[in-house]
Order: C-alpha cells, then structure tokens, then sequence
C-alpha cells in the first residue's frame, strides 16, 4: 500500500484533533474550546478562501486614494463606484502557493 495522501493524512489529523479536544472538554462544543483547535481553525479559514461566502461587492469612494495591487496601481477618485470579486484576490498565484 502506498503512501497515504495528504488530504488523508490532514484529514486524520483533524478529525484527532476535534475529538480530543470536544473530549476533553465533556463533549461540548463551544467557541473556547475551538480556540484549541488551530488545525480546525485553518481548515475553515482554507474553506472559506477558495469558495468566499460572499463573492463579490462593491462601494462608492469616500476620498481620493491609491489601490496598488503587485506591479501595478490605480487612482480612485471621491464617489468613484468600486467593485471586489473575491476569488481574483484569494487565488492569485503570486500570493498563494497552490491557489485553487
């Protein structure tokens, strides 16, 4: 049998990791008791950046500033209508090692 692959192996370890912590804590689930589980907590946190619950949005300009973004960077002017899609940002693959 080969080697187990990683989503396994993490796998493994997550679900050890609630166990024994929900355990330990006379199995109840509580948000204390998930700040003791830091694998847990960046599995949600992974989660939620490849499919963000909110997609996109936008807003009006309150001053005039600069959004520099790499090599690159554009002037917003006051009232301007700015609009964010979120998996731009959370897989760009000069920012994360294996985006998607």
């Amino acid at each position: 049998m080969g080697r187990p692959s990683m989503t396994q192996t993490a796998h493994k370890k997550l679900a050890q990791e609630i166990r024994s912590v929900i355990k330990s804590n006379g199995g109840k689930i509580t948000m204390d008791a998930m700040e003791c589980m830091p694998l847990m907590k960046s599995v949600v946190y992974e989660a939620i950046r490849i499919e963000p619950p909110v997609a996109s949005q936008y807003a009006k300009a309150k001053r005039d500033f600069v959004v520099k973004f790499h090599d690159v960077a554009f002037r917003i002017k006051e009232g301007e209508i700015l609009f964010g899609f979120q998996p731009f940002a959370t897989k760009d693959p000069r920012i994360f090692h294996r985006p998607k």
